[in-house]
């Protein structure tokens, strides 16, 4: 469940405005790495990790792809060829409890995560939501539950947003929180999209896409934008309830990576401390063999992965997806 200061809320209202497909003199760029590490294994930095490269396969991943290594977490990347110069991401997370049923919801995250990848045409991030599960339900075979956070980039930095259930989302901004999506919960756990077989339709609910919490953003050069099930978030407000030693908000953590590897500095002016984006950002990662988002995906992971171990933890599986953004032309204002 995600967990933040008060000062990242904002409560956000359904929109109907469409993605641009326009070309603008300063193009955004979006960077983007996924770490993840299933419950009671060890995490491995570069073994569990994927990355858009120049060479990766999209849209990721495919059909064929029944379980992931991310327990019964999945994911996705696409470029949707309705709107050039897009990218969609997502995370979806199974619903243990339908093991009682005999179902194994892996099937049912890594299923949908696929189908959502394949979505066309689409214009916002619930609309990716909306045309995966349906492709699900159409498959006939597939039957268990899942949580849902997706969002819809475009070229000129517009960003639709749509999360179902207990992951979550979250913008940061040059060392401070511009956004957090709202969770869902209802009476007996987080809401969830869900496909039961039919002799169970009235022991199992689903909830519709169109009931996700959607918002929409303008989004930086130099922003983060993080995705991650409740591996993460519940954890984070596990050890932060037990005051015990942890691994910091998602802001600690983010800043401390994106310091750590240059993109973001640290300002003393005043005897305050302020954040702000490298000057020479896109000359840097032009440089950098390893990739931004992937120290920070890494960095995250890593540390939700050991609070999860300690006492006061939550054994889960854990999946922290990272889009980094830049800008052509890179120093400009991109408000």
């Amino acid at each position: 469940m995600p967990h933040f200061t008060s000062r990242l809320l904002r409560f956000a209202v359904p929109s109907t405005r469409q993605f641009s497909t326009t070309r603008n003199a300063a193009a955004m760029k979006y960077h983007i790495a996924c770490a993840y590490s299933s419950k009671g294994t060890t995490y491995h930095p570069e073994r569990d990790l994927w990355t858009l490269t120049a060479d990766s396969t999209i849209p990721f991943p495919h059909r064929d792809v029944h379980r992931s290594d991310a327990g019964q977490d999945a994911f996705f990347v696409s470029r949707p060829a309705c709107a050039p110069g897009s990218v969609a991401v997502g995370i979806a997370d199974g619903v243990t409890r339908f093991g009682g049923f005999d179902f194994d919801s892996t099937f049912f995250s890594q299923g949908l995560c696929a189908r959502m990848a394949e979505a066309e045409p689409v214009s916002s991030a619930v609309e990716i939501i909306s045309i995966g599960f349906d492709k699900l339900k159409m498959s006939g075979n597939i039957f268990g539950g899942s949580t849902a956070c997706v969002a819809l980039f475009d070229r000129e930095g517009n960003v639709s947003t749509a999360n179902l259930g207990d992951s979550g989302l979250v913008i940061l901004r040059a060392g401070k929180g511009a956004y957090q999506t709202k969770t869902q919960r209802m009476i007996g756990g987080a809401a969830q999209l869900a496909i039961p077989p039919l002799e169970m339709e009235k022991e199992i609910i689903s909830d519709l896409p169109g009931t996700a919490y959607l918002d929409e953003h303008k989004i930086q050069h130099g922003d983060v934008v993080l995705l991650a099930t409740d591996g993460l978030w519940d954890n984070l407000k596990r050890l932060k309830d037990a005051n015990t030693e942890d691994p910091g908000s998602v802001i600690d953590m983010v800043t401390e990576a994106m310091v750590g590897c240059g993109a973001w500095v640290k300002n003393a002016q005043g005897g305050q401390e302020s954040v702000s984006v490298y000057p020479g950002l896109e000359h840097m990662i032009a440089t950098k063999t390893d990739g931004i988002e992937s120290c920070v995906a890494k960095t995250v992971l890593g540390k939700v992965k050991v609070a999860s171990d300690k006492p006061e933890g939550k054994k889960d599986d854990i999946t922290v997806m990272v889009v980094f953004a830049t800008a052509e032309g890179g120093e400009r204002d991109m408000t």
